[in-house]
């Protein structure tokens, strides 16, 4: 077979999001992106908290080489906290130019495609892309699944994705491994 087994359920979902058959939860949590451009509970100004004493560039603002995009559950769940900044450890130590963007980081967008909500993945896509074009970045690395395949396979769907190459952390790690910068 030569389809992506997903497609036919997520063009299903898109069209009965443009039909107006939408599941009322689902829009609640979409209307929480449109907001606060996260759909997970928190505080878009604490999106960055958790890396608050690590001493990170900010790529928003910042040129960098590697884009460490949190995401939102990473961002917002303590509990995840630690993966993220043995993750800045790593990289500080292997002299990488990087950055985060903190509180001003928003949601990939792939969550809000799974839904069906096409035009909000886009809007959030569109988003996302101009700030990483602009940090002048080469990587965008991240520990989030759902971030990985929103970046790595959608953006690159919509011809988004541009010439940024994604990865997974464990990816970048590997590579950073692999060419002496970091010892296990």
């Amino acid at each position: 077979m030569d389809m992506e087994v997903l497609d036919p359920l997520n063009e299903f979902r898109i069209r009965c999001v443009e039909d107006g058959k939408t599941n009322p939860a689902n829009d609640k949590t979409i209307s929480k992106l449109r907001q606060n451009g996260t759909m997970v509970p928190g505080d878009r100004a604490k999106r960055g908290e958790w890396a608050s004493d690590l001493n990170i560039s900010d790529y928003s603002k910042n040129n960098v080489d590697v884009i460490y995009f949190t995401g939102c559950k990473t961002s917002f769940d303590k509990d995840m906290w630690k993966i993220a900044s043995k993750t800045i450890s790593l990289l500080q130590k292997a002299g990488i130019n990087f950055g985060i963007a903190g509180s001003s980081e928003t949601c990939c967008g792939g969550r809000a495609y799974q839904m069906g909500y096409k035009e909000d993945f886009l809007n959030q896509a569109k988003s996302n892309v101009e700030m990483i074009r602009k940090s002048g970045a080469k990587y965008l690395i991240t520990g989030c699944a759902d971030c990985y395949q929103a970046f790595k396979v959608l953006y690159d769907k919509f011809n988004l994705k541009g010439d940024i190459e994604v990865l997974h952390s464990t990816e970048y790690l590997a590579r950073l491994i692999n060419t002496g910068k970091i010892y296990p």
